[in-house]
């Protein structure tokens, strides 16, 4: 009789041991899919992000999805003045002209041996001005944009921006893509000629100048001691 009610307790025992592993096990399971659901809004949290057509972009990051190519890049920079800017386009300047002074000096001293058409003014020749417009401002054109998209692709600035700690990137905050450097270098002339005002519009939110949003780009302003990756 006394081994029969030892064994109907082990039994009670055994089957309420397993209930409470079960019920274990399953808190175990909740707590763990709880966790995974709070990391999880953690991580995928949206933020607001400036779209350069004039609008806030509600962009999910997460880090399954990590940045754009090429980052990192500085976070929470803020966009660039008008001042700044102005700056950096002034020391930028000295060197986009220094460069064409030596590419026009080159085709003046080539330009005899190439067969094209020239002029012979009071002994002096020089070369046909059709040429001129047709081939050395096309070049120099071109040699400015290159001057401007290397540095937009290495770095995100030339070295008028590296003076004042600007930097121009991706939207979403990437670095810039190559057609961006075009789509930006041929609104910037835009820019211009309008007189400037393509310029004035980063006074109007979110900040960017016209060639920034039409490109889909953003001029910031790195923080003290930050570096550009």
């Amino acid at each position: 009789m006394d081994l029969s009610r030892q064994k109907a307790r082990q039994k009670w025992v055994w089957a309420r041991g397993a209930r409470w592993r079960i019920i274990g096990g399953f808190e175990s399971v909740s707590a763990t899919l709880a966790h995974r659901a709070k990391s999880r809004s953690a991580t995928h949290h949206e933020t607001k992000l400036p779209l350069n057509a004039g609008f806030l972009f509600r962009i999910r990051s997460s880090p399954d999805a990590g940045p754009p190519v090429g980052a990192p890049m500085i976070e929470d920079a803020k966009p660039a003045g008008l001042l700044k800017r102005f700056m950096a386009l002034v020391y930028d300047g000295f060197l986009v002209i220094a460069l064409w002074f030596v590419s026009a000096g080159l085709f003046v001293l080539l330009y005899n041996h190439t067969g094209l058409p020239v002029q012979d003014i009071n002994g002096v020749t020089r070369a046909d001005p059709m040429v001129l417009r047709g081939v050395l401002f096309p070049l120099l054109v071109l040699e400015t944009w290159a001057f401007y998209a290397w540095f937009w692709l290495h770095g995100g600035q030339t070295l008028g921006m590296r003076a004042w700690r600007l930097q121009v990137r991706d939207y979403r905050g990437g670095p810039m893509r190559f057609w961006q450097t075009v789509a930006r270098f041929a609104a910037a002339g835009l820019s211009w000629l309008t007189l400037g005002a393509g310029y004035l519009v980063v006074l109007v939110h979110p900040h960017q100048t016209l060639h920034d949003r039409l490109s889909l780009t953003a001029t910031v302003v790195l923080p003290k001691g930050a570096k550009a990756v």
